[in-house]
């Protein structure tokens, strides 16, 4: 995705997948992709690879369901970005400001330690791309603490729907981010509404105790949830 987006050439394209990497990758439409690009740059056969649009989109429903799509722009021109809230009395993500302000704490050394908020689709929705997540946190000893963003899918009935990982894991999650809270200062100048961008410039340890706020980035996705689906 940073390819993309940051290289000058208009000639170039995005084949995005929700599957194992090299499986996808010497796949026959992979292998395809890959030769129609190098016959055309490379040998200049006209075989129409100029008029293939730009971005092969692949939507996941669970694993290996997927449906593909053609866009001709990433980031996607459709894409809105949404504001959602953590609310930490009730554990939930909602679109509107908590009332009032809550804690959630837990044992970093424990199996089962977490902090887990969740919100329920009305209507069919697609989550596509890059995200953002804003936290206040704080550890009670040391100096520095790393934060591990899981992001899952789970049916209406509370089930989880699990994914292929980029590295062959067969029950992996949709979208995952990590942060050390000490290299939390971020660039302001190239941050966007959907991705914190962290300058690591310099280290910011913290006071046991002390309360401080930090952005995970979440790297890009796409997936499909119906309605009545939830999203953790």
């Amino acid at each position: 995705m940073e390819g993309f987006e940051r290289i000058a050439s208009k000639q170039k394209w995005l084949f995005t997948h929700g599957r194992k990497k090299w499986e996808t990758f010497y796949s026959d439409e992979g292998l395809s992709w890959q030769k129609r690009f190098l016959d055309r740059f490379l040998r200049d056969i006209d075989n129409g690879m100029d008029r293939v649009p730009q971005v092969r989109l692949e939507v996941r429903r669970a694993f290996y369901q997927q449906e593909v799509r053609s866009e001709d722009s990433w980031p996607l021109r459709s894409v809105q970005p949404a504001l959602l809230y953590l609310c930490g009395n009730t554990g939930s993500l909602q679109t509107e400001l908590p009332a009032s302000e809550g804690t959630v704490r837990y044992d970093s050394t424990s199996t089962n330690g977490r902090a887990s908020f969740s919100c329920r689709f009305a209507r069919p929705v697609e989550l596509i791309g890059g995200m953002r997540l804003k936290l206040w946190v704080s550890t009670s000893e040391g100096d520095d603490l790393d934060l591990f963003v899981v992001l899952r899918k789970l049916d209406p009935a509370g089930r989880e729907i699990f994914f292929s990982g980029y590295n062959g894991y067969e029950r992996d999650s949709l979208a995952k981010g990590w942060l050390r809270v000490s290299h939390r200062e971020l660039d302001a100048s190239r941050s966007t509404p959907l991705r914190p961008w962290h300058s690591r410039t310099s280290m910011q340890q913290l006071n046991p105790g002390e309360i401080v706020s930090a952005e995970v980035e979440i790297w890009p996705s796409a997936t499909f949830f119906e309605a009545g689906s939830r999203w953790r």
